[in-house]
């Protein structure tokens, strides 16, 4: 879609997160009516998460030969340290351009899901999933229709760079919305598995292996040939718990910091490989540690079981 002079008609309602380390905002917005006879009609929500896009080398250096950058405020001098507030001048577009990453309509899970919120800690037991978390995914988890687009070719087609179409290994490997795919330091690609019923690493079975090792190699691979990035410059993990219930492996430059690789979250596929070969009933059985949001209806439900576990081993 050509997105020139196109524009989003969005009214901004409160800010859900900012991180200034990113350079990202995450706003909650209303779609008003593009008829223009009532400004006050809107149609839906929507979050807009906006993020600063990275320098480039060109543009750094033709500022620099251009005498282009006025210093306007010193904020800090010592010893051969200077930290100063700038305005690039005659900088063209590129250098101000933002990236946008737009949901709409979007679901009360959605602006959950972006709002900064207090975390916690919690455990969840092989009874704890079937019990809890299976109920909980079938209840709460958001549309996995746009994955289903992805596999099945009719949506982002010209994003993915590698397809296996097999139904038991195959997997498509795309750049994530979260990578620009020009600054290799920064790169993101993540690989949805075909098998429809994978939802997590609490499926995965030492059957799966053929499958895993399909991906691992032919990514890799790709990434290489594509990129120009070694295995051995990558960071390979599954989250759990998963943003979304669908099987899928997230590949990113060791460079990258904000990829949600934090301990708790992130399980490293060689250790994942390596779990399977020794149990194949690994992660079926096994206690899972992680962090959740202190707004989400399945913290509140580990919790409690873990709080009536506990009264009862004291009585």
């Amino acid at each position: 879609m050509d997105d020139e002079n196109k524009r989003l008609l969005l009214d901004p309602v409160r800010v859900l997160r900012e991180d200034p380390n990113t350079k990202m905002i995450a706003i909650h917005a209303k779609q008003r009516s593009s008829s223009g006879d009532d400004e006050n009609t809107h149609l839906h929500d929507a979050v807009v998460i906006f993020e600063k896009k990275p320098f480039s080398e060109n543009q750094v250096f033709k500022l620099l030969k251009n005498d282009a950058i006025k210093l306007t405020n010193n904020l800090m001098n010592n010893d051969v340290y200077s930290i100063h507030l700038a305005v690039a001048e005659q900088a063209n577009d590129d250098l101000n351009a933002l990236q946008l990453t737009v949901i709409q309509p979007a679901s009360e899970q959605h602006i959950q899901k972006w709002s900064e919120e207090e975390r916690c800690m919690v455990s969840e037991t092989a009874d704890d999933y079937r019990s809890i978390t299976l109920q909980y995914i079938e209840k709460h988890k958001l549309s996995l229709q746009w994955v289903q687009n992805v596999l099945d070719g009719t949506a982002e087609s010209e994003r993915i760079v590698c397809n296996d179409p097999d139904p038991d290994i195959g997997f498509i490997l795309a750049p994530s919305l979260r990578w620009d795919g020009k600054d290799v330091n920064q790169l993101y690609l993540t690989a949805i598995c075909r098998r429809q019923n994978l939802k997590s690493l609490r499926d995965l079975r030492a059957e799966h292996l053929p499958m895993l090792q399909n991906i691992w190699t032919k990514s890799t691979v790709t990434i290489e040939e594509r990129y120009g990035v070694p295995v051995n410059r990558l960071c390979i993990f599954f989250h759990y718990q998963p943003t979304y219930y669908h099987l899928h492996i997230h590949f990113t430059h060791l460079r990258e910091t904000t990829a949600g690789t934090a301990v708790g979250r992130a399980h490293l596929y060689a250790d994942v490989v390596d779990n399977l070969r020794s149990d194949s009933d690994y992660y079926a059985k096994r206690t899972m540690h992680f962090s959740l949001r202190n707004n989400d209806p399945l913290l509140h439900q580990l919790l409690s079981k873990e709080k009536q576990t506990m009264t009862k081993q004291e009585e």
